[in-house]
């Protein structure tokens, strides 16, 4: 039998009687005007930094869903970025915290990325004296708060109410305790006061304000437009249950949705021609969660319009765009054409199926040097002609497009880029007809990069070639780049992979493209 000592025994047997009177005290009790209900407001000074990543939930300046462990150096592994960073913690007294020393509520975590300082105050459920840990200390300063004897005010009155009603009552008590007695641990879930979980739809055009929008998604009429490849949004929503969507086609494909950042949970739904509902995630639970959408099949085979959003809850913080912006230019190589099948198949196969441009060399060079991409490309398409020999199919007539049908303009003032990425012509050397002579693709390849270059005229370019077997217009590509006479224009040769289906690359064969092509562009543009 476990023996305790005279004072932790007289600890727990005050303790006890303490629970016992607010058994009764509370059940009866007025909780009306409870400091949990007003005690903390939305933190709003703190600076989104694009230059790292934090996989614990938060927004406006506060961070939650610390576990257990919850030294500062675990508190550490929970931020990520490419540039080097520092974290740092201050106790809620003001104290610095060394690194073996527990984040507790009410503390301040700072990091240091990028050149800028961000902050946030943590909160973590239960932790009423705010030194980091949840004991017997804690379960007694919530017994005399229920009893009136010491009222619990700011920072730890939003840990004393551990079950985030808003109120601070025997049912924070008894959650509390089974914590204490390892039964079930409390849910580090902060959940604002002001959010309802009532069901609601919105618009499009109305919810782009409170998402990250990625690539080229513009509003139409009350929707957005969802046509190029990898477009699509990320939000953070305070929710549970069901998230669902209404999206209409005007052609069949796929699209992909990642919840609270688990890429191993990526769901694929399938959108077939005209209206879809589709159910984007269900069974959350109540709190924090992030979503993140985007096209998997390409503009010409799945234009579509996203005309709604319905959740229960509401928008929480914006997710931070990052430091740079990419864009690339292409046909179904950039589209990442069937970089899910694998040597050479594509009998019986559907191609929609079968390309991620999530995993594209674009979309995995984006990532080492820390940037969001557009992509704007067209299986099939080429420089001047198709590969099916039509010269209305090239890439130059639709890059200025907002939308696949061109009933927008893209404004390339409010979206201008870091860096530029043209792959093309592959499909030109392919055509049995119309096939342009190399002095054509050379004149036809200047006449773009320089329209190009007067929509970008501060982004890098990047003309890269190769990763489809070999090229008769590497030399005409090389040429233009030497007559453009602009240091921040490169050619960069790729390597070649036919791993795919269809003799395009597989997903490997990107990433060894996108190796060699985020060195050029961390070396061009003197990135870290």
């Amino acid at each position: 039998m476990k023996r305790f000592s005279r004072s932790m025994l007289c600890f727990l047997i005050v303790l006890s009687v303490l629970c016992s009177m607010a058994s009764l005290t509370v059940l009866g009790a007025n909780t009306h005007n409870n400091p949990a209900d007003t005690a903390f407001s939305a933190n709003n000074t703190a600076v989104p930094n694009p230059y790292y990543e934090c996989s614990f939930p938060n927004s406006d300046g506060h961070l939650w869903g610390l576990s257990s462990n919850n030294s500062l150096t675990a508190v550490r592994e929970g931020f990520s970025g490419n540039a080097s960073l520092t974290v740092t913690a201050k106790s809620a007294d003001g104290n610095t915290l060394s690194d073996t020393q527990k984040v507790g509520n009410g503390a301040t975590v700072t990091v240091f990325a990028g050149g800028q300082n961000t902050s946030y105050q943590v909160y973590y459920l239960g932790d009423i004296n705010n030194d980091g840990k949840i004991d017997l200390v804690d379960l007694l300063l919530l017994k005399m708060h229920v009893l009136k004897i010491k009222i619990t005010t700011g920072d730890s009155a939003v840990a004393a109410d551990v079950n985030q009603s808003g109120k601070i009552d025997c049912v924070d008590f008894v959650t509390m305790k089974k914590h204490v007695l390892k039964i079930n641990s409390i849910k580090q879930q902060y959940i604002p006061s002001d959010v309802t979980f009532i069901s609601a739809t919105y618009p499009m055009a109305t919810a782009m304000q409170s998402m990250k929008i990625n690539g080229r998604c513009v509003p139409v009429g009350t929707g957005m437009s969802f046509d190029w490849s990898s477009a699509g949004f990320e939000a953070n929503l305070f929710t549970e249950g069901t998230v669902t969507a209404s999206i209409v086609t005007a052609g069949s494909g796929t699209m992909a949705v990642i919840i609270d950042g688990n890429q191993n949970n990526l769901k694929k739904i399938p959108l077939v021609w005209g209206s879809n509902t589709v159910t984007l995630a269900q069974g959350l639970s109540k709190g924090w969660h992030s979503i993140k959408v985007y096209k998997r099949t390409e503009a010409s085979m799945l234009p579509a319009t996203w005309n709604s959003i319905t959740f229960a809850g509401k928008f929480a913080s914006k997710p931070v765009s990052k430091p740079l912006k990419i864009e690339v230019y292409g046909d179904s190589i950039s589209c990442g054409a069937w970089n899910e099948a694998v040597n050479g198949q594509t009998s019986g196969l559907v191609y929609q199926e079968y390309e991620d441009p999530a995993r594209s060399y674009g979309a995995f060079a984006a990532k080492a040097i820390c940037a969001d991409y557009s992509i704007v490309s067209v299986s099939g398409w080429g420089l001047t002609v198709s590969y099916d020999n039509k010269t209305t199919n090239n890439v130059p007539r639709i890059f200025q497009n907002a939308d696949w049908s061109g009933s927008k303009q893209w404004d390339f003032a409010k979206n201008q880029m870091d860096a530029v990425i043209v792959n093309i012509g592959g499909n030109d050397a392919s055509a049995s007809t119309n096939r342009p002579t190399s002095e054509v693709f050379e004149a036809k390849y200047l006449e773009f990069i320089t329209a190009l270059r007067s929509k970008y005229p501060n982004a890098y370019l990047f003309c890269v070639d190769g990763m489809v077997g070999p090229k008769p217009y590497n030399q005409n590509v090389k040429n233009v780049v030497a007559a453009m006479a602009d240091a921040k224009i490169s050619y960069v040769q790729l390597p070649a992979n036919m791993d795919g289906g269809g003799a395009h690359p597989s997903i490997p064969g990107h990433q060894a493209a996108a190796d060699v092509l985020a060195a050029a562009m961390k070396q061009a543009m003197n990135l870290q």
